[in-house]
């Protein structure tokens, strides 16, 4: 308990938590995915912009532990289609659009032979259908996301089909599939520019750096967040696209069932190395959480269930919370 007047206990939660937008494909075998309305967290169907869009093929891609279902999605030989889908306002209801936040997510990519292409984008609006062979959003469009092509590496970056992409080669080698997993961390105002970071998970997802020391960093000129409310997919000939998870953070999108510290069964709260006020009667609380040993980097949440969520952190790197705003002589649990 902590002293001076202002009772706290409290909760560190540790991922896996669901993710909060999820598509494996998990369809019957057909000629398309457009209308396909399966996976968790989505706002719609997808919906074909270039004829004919993706198919559902018979096998799912597989990296490592990932859990995969289904199948996967790729375009005929030789053609290439695109369609969109949209997330509604699953992303913008768990805070992850706003200014100063992150969002987080994954997709396994196979970048095919000769001239195939898959890519996902968090964008405005649809692919160009003018060229069959660019990877380009259509006039007044937007996107970040990766993309890969003829058998080569991931390309990471900010598409702008007015303003030009800003994009970088991750070298990540998708010659076979391999698992991609971005952080977008949006600017602090509406001016600054984004940051999106590159991550290349191991087989049994943990990644290989700390989350502080991405595989690939590019900075996007400013965008405005709000209305990148659809997925943009694009595949041509043999290049495939699946597992498509959209979340909080590293371990939502990679649902790796990870263990901190004190919490064996990922159910009871982790526990904490100090809990102090800062001073009586200001409302605050210090919260330290033990530190948990990991080599990918771990996360923090700290919350409270009783008297309702008030104190509510969000997912961090510092196991160092700061509450603010507490009613002095109240107990937190």
């Amino acid at each position: 308990m902590a002293a001076a007047g202002l009772l706290a206990s409290g909760s560190l939660f540790a991922a896996p938590e669901a993710s909060l937008v999820y598509e494996g494909f998990d369809y019957a075998t057909s000629a398309t995915v457009a209308g396909k309305n399966g996976g968790d967290g989505w706002g719609g169907a997808w919906v074909e912009t270039e004829n004919p869009m993706a198919a559902a093929t018979n096998t799912a891609l597989s990296y490592g532990s990932l859990n995969v279902v289904g199948k996967s999605a790729h375009a005929p030989q030789g053609v290439k289609g695109s369609g969109t889908r949209s997330l509604g306002s699953t992303l913008a209801d768990s805070a992850l659009m706003e200014n100063g936040s992150s969002v987080w997510f994954s997709v396994l990519l196979d970048s095919g032979s000769g001239t195939a292409k898959a890519g996902v984008l968090l964008a405005t609006g649809p692919f160009s259908d003018s060229d069959p062979n660019a990877f380009n959003l259509s006039a007044g469009q937007q996107g970040i996301g990766v993309h890969a092509s003829n058998g080569g590496t991931v390309d990471a970056g900010g598409w702008d089909a007015d303003n030009g992409n800003t994009t970088v080669d991750t070298g990540i080698d998708a010659s076979s599939p391999v698992l991609v997993v971005g952080q977008i961390s949006w600017g602090v105002d509406d001016f600054a520019d984004e940051t999106l970071r590159i991550y290349a998970p191991n087989t049994d997802l943990t990644n290989p750096n700390d989350l502080d020391d991405p595989i690939a960093e590019v900075t996007i000129p400013a965008l405005d967040q709000s209305n990148l409310d659809l997925v943009a997919m694009i595949t041509k000939e043999d290049a495939k696209v699946d597992e498509i998870r959209f979340g909080k953070s590293y371990y939502e999108v990679v649902s790796w069932d990870y263990t901190l510290p004190g919490n064996a069964d990922n159910t009871d709260p982790a526990p904490f190395e100090l809990q102090s006020v800062a001073a009586n009667g200001t409302g605050e609380l210090l919260i330290v959480a033990k530190e948990g040993n990991d080599p990918s980097g771990v996360e923090y949440n700290f919350g409270s269930l009783s008297p309702g969520p008030t104190i509510v952190s969000g997912y961090q790197r510092s196991r160092v919370y700061v509450a603010t705003g507490l009613t002095d002589g109240i107990a937190y649990d």
